[in-house]
């Protein structure tokens, strides 16, 4: 039996905006040797215009549930977003 699976084409936008948002998640999971608080939290995100606005939207609402957790979403754009996350400046 052969499975064929359909070939992922994004445009170069939407592929970095995909490795920043990877990165994150990286930085995330493993950057931390310890589990944080929340008191301890800040996130710094930076790279897509695109989905910022909605970004903000959820920032603002995760950060009235969470207290002491500060995110501070930033639209530069996805190449900036992805540069930034590989020189670990966010």
């Amino acid at each position: 039996m052969i499975i064929k699976l359909a070939k992922l084409v994004l445009p170069p936008a939407r592929m970095c905006a995909a490795l920043a948002v990877g990165l994150l998640e990286l930085g995330l999971a493993v950057g931390h040797p310890f589990p944080a608080r929340a008191s301890d939290v800040t996130l710094a995100e930076t790279g897509s215009t695109l989905i910022n606005p909605l970004f903000k939207v959820w920032a603002a609402e995760y950060m009235k549930t969470h207290g002491g957790v500060t995110i501070s979403p930033a639209a530069t754009n996805s190449v900036v977003g992805v540069e930034q996350a590989i020189a670990g400046a966010v």
